[in-house]
């Protein structure tokens, strides 16, 4: 009786870690400029495994939280690309990065060129 008391106490004890899969807290450099680069790409994290996104435009600073079973920080990278945002892990395709509005376009190129003075 008492090994059989043992065994449920310990099986109770061990039943959170068998169901929980932990999360993991983590910044993401990703460029953009403006609010609607912020929307686009708080959107883009908007799938099955990831808790937290939140973009900061003055630091350029993701915050994400997401559990590492169901997504990989390189599949993050790659959603931010696919929607015309480079980052620190991959780089957007020159196509996904034309597809963005114009007032959101990061690269030094454009931004020299839109601000030059008259």
């Amino acid at each position: 009786m008492k090994r059989n008391i043992f065994l449920v106490i310990l099986f109770l004890g061990l039943m959170p870690g068998l169901f929980a899969q932990s999360k993991v807290a983590d910044t993401i450099q990703v460029d953009g400029v403006c609010e609607m680069c912020k929307k686009r790409i708080e959107q883009a994290l908007e799938v099955k495994g990831i808790w937290v996104a939140e973009w900061n435009i003055e630091t350029k600073q993701l915050y994400v939280v997401y559990k590492p079973k169901k997504i990989t920080k390189e599949e993050i990278g790659a959603l931010l690309a696919a929607v015309g945002h480079d980052n620190e892990i991959t780089k957007a395709s020159d196509a996904a990065y034309e597809a963005i509005h114009g007032c959101c376009k990061y690269r030094e190129e454009t931004v020299r060129q839109e601000h030059q003075p008259r």
